[in-house]
């Protein structure tokens, strides 16, 4: 059955400095149960990996155990009939592929029963005035 899986929410790397240093600062809790923290605290090195916004739409292909594909807009699940910038239509045309993809996936984590890649489409149309094309 085709159920459509939301996209996890990308945090700014601006929140991940505030988490980080919140984490590493944080003392107790006070008796009004307010937050203590140290901001003398030292803070940790950490290792952070960037990546460069594509300006394409967010796109993914779903599979499950039933051997069902399908495709996803942020929101939708998509159809080449209700396509998103061609996206459907290119899955529909590549279902073979993706559904290799989705069954080496689903045997090396036997305990899930439906795998989504995402990922983002881009290219010629896909978004005006940007580079990718």
């Amino acid at each position: 059955m085709n159920k459509f899986i939301s996209y996890p929410s990308i945090e700014q790397y601006r929140n991940v400095i505030r988490n980080v240093k919140n984490i590493t600062q944080f003392v107790k809790l006070d008796e009004n149960g307010e937050a203590v923290f140290n901001r003398n605290a030292e803070l940790p090195k950490i290792q952070f990996e960037g990546t460069v916004k594509l300006h394409g739409t967010n796109a993914s292909v779903c599979g499950n155990k039933d051997g069902d594909i399908w495709a996803q807009s942020r929101n939708n699940i998509i159809t080449p009939e209700n396509d998103n910038a061609g996206f459907a239509k290119f899955v529909e045309s590549n279902k073979n592929y993706f559904k290799d993809i989705i069954n080496i996936l689903l045997e090396a984590y036997p305990d899930y029963q439906t795998v989504v890649i995402f990922g983002e489409w881009c290219g010629a149309g896909i978004q005006k005035n940007v580079g990718i094309s």
